[in-house]
C-alpha cells in the first residue's frame, strides 16, 4: 500500500499478505469518504473569501485551497501570516479483531510539545505482519485499548518544547516503538526519537528498527556462522 503524498503517510504492505491489502481498501473507502468533506470545505472557504474582499483593510489577503487524494490542505496568507494545520488523522481500534473490520480513522486536535517533548510528522510508517498481529490480539501483551497501530514509522520534526535541545526542527527522525505511528503526527519525547541522516529516504528510515535488527541478531546470536557457511531464508 502506498499513499505517496498524502499527510498521514506512505504505507506499504508485507508482500502477499490478504490482511494488508484488506487495510488498504478500508483506508481508501476512507479516504473517499473525505471527498465530501473537502467539498464543504471549500464552500464555506468561498464564503470567507467574499467576506474578506469586503474589507478594505484586508484586499490584499490571498488563499489557496488544494484538494487532492481526498485530502484537504487549506492555505490562508494574510499579510504574510500563514494559518497552521488544526487537526491529524489517526488509525484506532477499540477491540481487537480483523484489522479491515475494527480499524477506523478518528480526527484529532493537532499535537501540541510537552517541555521535553517534539512534535513529529509522519512520513512514512510501514503495516508490518506484527501490526497486523497485534490488532487481531495474537500477542500475550496488549495494548491498553482504543489503540493506534504501528510499531515502526519515521517522520520530521516540525515543533520543539521549550526545554528540547538535543534535536531540531527539520531533522528526520525514527519514533520510539509502541508509539503507534499510524498517524498524521504526534508529540513525543526527544530523547526517545533517533535522528537519521536526511539523504535517507523516509520510507527505508521507517523500517530500520524492527526487521534488521532481528536479521542482526539471527546472524550473531543464535548461530556461530563461519566463512563459507550457506543460509536458507524461508
Amino acid at each position: 500500500m502506498r499513499f505517496v503524498g498524502r499527510t498521514r503517510g506512505e504505507f506499504q504492505p508485507a508482500p502477499n499478505d490478504e490482511r494488508s491489502h484488506d487495510i488498504e481498501r478500508r483506508l481508501d473507502a476512507i479516504g473517499d469518504e473525505h471527498v465530501s468533506v473537502a467539498q464543504q470545505a471549500a464552500d464555506n472557504f468561498r464564503r470567507r473569501e467574499n467576506q474578506v474582499h469586503n474589507h478594505t483593510e484586508e484586499r490584499n489577503a490571498r488563499a489557496s485551497l488544494q484538494i487532492a487524494g481526498g485530502n484537504v490542505r487549506c492555505r490562508m496568507e494574510r499579510r504574510g501570516h500563514r494559518m497552521k494545520k488544526q487537526t491529524i488523522s489517526v488509525a484506532l481500534y477499540e477491540t481487537h479483531g480483523n484489522p479491515a473490520d475494527v480499524l477506523r480513522v478518528e480526527t484529532q486536535a493537532w499535537p501540541k510539545p510537552a517541555p521535553d517533548e517534539a512534535v513529529v510528522q509522519m512520513r512514512a510508517a510501514p503495516i508490518n505482519p506484527a501490526d497486523l498481529n497485534a490488532i487481531e490480539g495474537k500477542y500475550p501483551v496488549r495494548p491498553q485499548l482504543p489503540a493506534t497501530p504501528g510499531f515502526e514509522g519515521a517522520g520530521v520534526v516540525v515543533d520543539l518544547g521549550t526545554d528540547v535541545t538535543a534535536i531540531t526542527a527539520g531533522a528526520l527522525v525514527i519514533l520510539p516503538h509502541n508509539l503507534g505511528t499510524w498517524r498524521e503526527a504526534c508529540a513525543v519525547k526527544a530523547s526517545e526519537l533517533v535522528a537519521v541522516p536526511p539523504e535517507i529516504e523516509p520510507v527505508h528510515a521507517a523500517m530500520l528498527k524492527i526487521n534488521p535488527m532481528t536479521a542482526w541478531r539471527l546472524l550473531h546470536d543464535y548461530v556461530d556462522l563461519k566463512s563459507g557457511d550457506w543460509l536458507i531464508q524461508n
